[in-house]
């Protein structure tokens, strides 16, 4: 989850303990506004980081919520574009998920692959600016096949990002 305060700013939160994931799954619902409580707060340092900021928050059994009345963005973009992807290299790169905006050029098949025991999926997309500048996209599990299966019942252009 990437959740977004008053000014802005964005913070990626997780429930890491599946236990949990119950609790919250129904709780947090995209585009309404919450006060959290009891959560923890630690390094964002993993692998794949949904926003540049230095921290993250993580649910707990202790943690709650409660709806609130407040003026929050229901957006935060930061657009990088295409150009700027292209330069990005294993000595340079980029630690967190990023936003752009580009039109979809080609779809790729749906993969169905086996990893510890369970089906998940692939889809290959290629995106391009106005300016022909392309890069490969890759979405996996509900996200690929959600888009894939749009993709078929679409034959108008679509955009996804």
């Amino acid at each position: 989850m990437v959740f977004i305060d008053e000014e802005g700013t964005t913070i990626q939160a997780s429930v890491l303990n599946k236990s949990l994931h119950d609790k919250f799954r129904h709780k947090i619902i995209e585009g309404q506004i919450y006060k959290f409580a009891n959560f923890e707060v630690t390094l964002n340092v993993n692998q794949y980081r949904a926003t540049i900021h230095p921290f993250k928050i993580t649910f707990t059994c202790r943690t709650f919520s409660v709806e609130d009345i407040a003026t929050i963005p229901s957006y935060a973009y930061s657009f990088y574009p295409i150009s700027e992807i292209l330069k990005i290299d294993y000595r340079h790169p980029v630690d967190n998920l990023i936003d752009m905006l580009a039109f979809l050029k080609d779809v790729g098949t749906l993969d169905e692959f086996q990893r510890e025991n369970e089906t998940k999926y692939r889809l290959r997309l290629l995106l391009a600016d106005s300016k022909n500048n392309d890069v490969e996209c890759t979405l996996f599990d509900n996200c690929a096949s959600d888009a894939y299966m749009a993709y078929l019942q679409n034959t108008e252009t679509l955009l996804w990002f």
